[in-house]
């Protein structure tokens, strides 16, 4: 039997109007409890199965609410009146937290070495630490983590093309309790922009000579 990690929080908005998402959210942002738990990074929950592009079926199941491990990650849950539809929301550091202790993220960082040479690092779940952890939870804010699914329908490549890019971005990796299967992310960095990844593509030789990949 698991037990829900849930903070509960009453917000009553006074309004003639419908109160809209954007609009709800920031009166969470604003509520007390919210404040006194240091939440940087606040989204909903219908957002965070975007963002890692899960079903909202499997995020239920295996990070809401997980009976494996029998507890999920931490969320909110909104009641009160004239608040917005959506009521369960999640701080994106207490995310990457949950796959860190629950989920066996691993997460290969990128190092310069030199001016014309990077390695990627293989970091386990005990050698990750609190500053990856922000970043990694701005990344997953920012949309910067991707699937290849993702990433062939945005870029129009094939699979073995987009799978191949974990060997010069930073990525990473994550399995449910109880499951197999490896989950993968590319996490695109803030100069990785369209013209970039382009440029992944079309001289991948050129930057995997300039890489080492470190297992």
């Amino acid at each position: 039997m698991s037990v829900r990690n849930v903070v509960p929080i009453q917000i009553n908005i006074n309004a003639d109007n419908v109160v809209t998402y954007e609009e709800g959210l920031s009166f969470l942002q604003n509520h007390s409890v919210v404040k006194e738990l240091g939440f940087k990074y606040l989204t909903s929950v219908n957002d965070c199965v975007d963002l890692l592009d899960l079903t909202r079926a499997t995020f239920e199941r295996n990070i809401l609410e997980n009976e494996i491990v029998g507890t999920g990650v931490r969320h909110l849950h909104v009641t009160g009146v004239n608040f917005p539809r959506t009521r369960i929301y999640i701080e994106a550091n207490d995310l990457i937290q949950y796959l860190i202790d629950y989920c066996s993220l691993t997460y290969w960082k990128k190092e310069k070495v030199s001016d014309d040479e990077f390695r990627l690092n293989k970091l386990m779940c005990d050698q990750i630490n609190k500053e990856d952890i922000e970043y990694l939870a701005r990344a997953l804010m920012d949309r910067r983590f991707k699937s290849n699914k993702q990433l062939e329908f945005e870029y129009k490549r094939t699979r073995p093309i987009v799978s191949r890019l974990s060997n010069i971005i930073e990525s990473l990796s994550f399995s449910f309790p109880g499951s197999q299967r490896q989950l993968k992310r590319i996490v695109l960095s803030p100069a990785d922009s369209t013209e970039q990844m382009e440029e992944y593509f079309t001289y991948y030789k050129s930057y995997e000579n300039k890489i080492v990949k470190v297992d």
